[in-house]
């Protein structure tokens, strides 16, 4: 254990030393350690979890940094739906799926605290003996917390409103919102599983960006509740077959119940930040347009994006070829009030064929945004 107490030592000096930390001294230094890896575990894995993320979290050396940064990125993509059956063939095993990220991290924490238990007390205590200490409990309570943050941000409320809804004992409500929405999330098309190009999938099939984005115009138009058939229609995926979108009676009551409780976190939120239901949406239909953008870059897109730039490379200067890479990464911030528009071909460049070419990296976008 030595080398590593000796790591430990050396990383919270780091921290500190770059103004991360506050200065601590002594053996509280360990204990604030093991209280700030926990709670950054559990947001990140709560963040990938949530933005489609796949991150093979083995911890040898290469992956991940003590403070949650990625070092090493051919271990990850991103997904346009939730592929969580998808495994990376790495010859001599199989990659974790993206649900047993938040495992592999857990043991990470586990990890943590046997090793700080040791610095604290002397003794090395069989791993086993922290399944469940109270960093591991911190640690599952912050991505418990943190994936109901991201999935009211999704579905278009503001930092503000999410942590007065968050405050005020709605917990359960948030909480039976997500087992519902991840009934549809987590379907799986009945081909089941088949080899990709670098491992296996068994393929999702509905597509919870397009709805959170559609339902709430589609309340702002004066809608009623929307019909199974129209719900279905907007979250099903080219992945999916007729078998699996057909509509049976519990599909239809999980459709109108997604419904009340997403009405019901609605109503809660206006009245937490004294609006008037209408005025609420207004808000909502600007923000979730952005934050679940049609055109989301996944990982097969990415592949896609730079063998166009590298055909265009050719063909534009060097000033033009950056724009329109710059361009294409600012229309990958998918924050409200940060997205930018298309540039127009005077930003680009005079030719037909630059513009023409910057076109087709959105296009292959809109073709692969369901894939992995």
């Amino acid at each position: 254990m030595k080398p590593k107490s000796q790591s430990l030592r050396v990383y919270i000096d780091r921290q500190v030393s770059n103004g991360e930390w506050p200065v601590m001294r002594g053996k509280e230094r360990y204990s604030a350690l093991l209280d700030q890896v926990s709670r950054l575990f559990g947001k990140m894995v709560a963040r990938l979890e949530s933005d489609y993320i796949f991150c093979w979290m083995d911890w040898d050396g290469d992956n991940i940094l003590c403070d949650g940064g990625i070092i090493d990125y051919g271990s990850l993509r991103q997904f346009g739906l939730f592929h969580h059956e998808y495994r990376y063939d790495d010859a001599e095993r199989m990659s974790t799926s993206i649900t047993e990220q938040k495992n592999k991290a857990k043991y990470i924490i586990q990890t943590f605290s046997q090793l700080v238990d040791y610095l604290l007390g002397g003794n090395k205590r069989p791993i086993k003996l922290f399944t469940k200490s109270s960093a591991v409990k911190l640690f599952l309570d912050v991505f418990s917390q943190t994936k109901n943050e991201l999935l009211l941000n999704k579905m278009g409320f503001t930092d503000i409103a999410v942590q007065l809804f968050l405050r005020g004992n709605n917990n359960d409500l948030i909480n039976e919102f997500g087992r519902v929405y991840s009934t549809f999330e987590r379907a799986k098309s009945i081909r089941g599983f088949y080899t990709v190009g670098d491992g296996i999938s068994w393929d999702a099939i509905f597509c919870m960006r397009d709805i959170l984005r559609e339902l709430p115009a589609w309340y702002q138009a004066g809608g009623d509740w929307m019909t199974a058939e129209h719900f279905i229609g907007i979250i099903h995926s080219d992945y999916a077959e007729d078998k699996d979108v057909e509509i049976s009676s519990y599909r239809r009551r999980q459709v109108r119940y997604f419904q009340h409780l997403y009405w019901q976190i609605v109503e809660k939120v206006a009245s937490l930040t004294n609006q008037v239901n209408a005025e609420l949406i207004d808000e909502v239909v600007r923000r979730a347009a952005v934050i679940n953008r049609y055109e989301r870059v996944t990982g097969d897109a990415l592949i896609y994006v730079a063998k166009q730039l590298i055909k265009l490379n050719s063909r534009v200067s060097k000033r033009v070829l950056h724009q329109m890479f710059e361009g294409f990464v600012k229309q990958q911030v998918l924050i409200p009030g940060k997205l930018t528009p298309l540039p127009l071909k005077h930003q680009i460049g005079k030719r037909a064929a630059s513009y023409s070419g910057y076109k087709k990296l959105f296009k292959v976008i809109r073709e692969c945004r369901e894939g992995i």
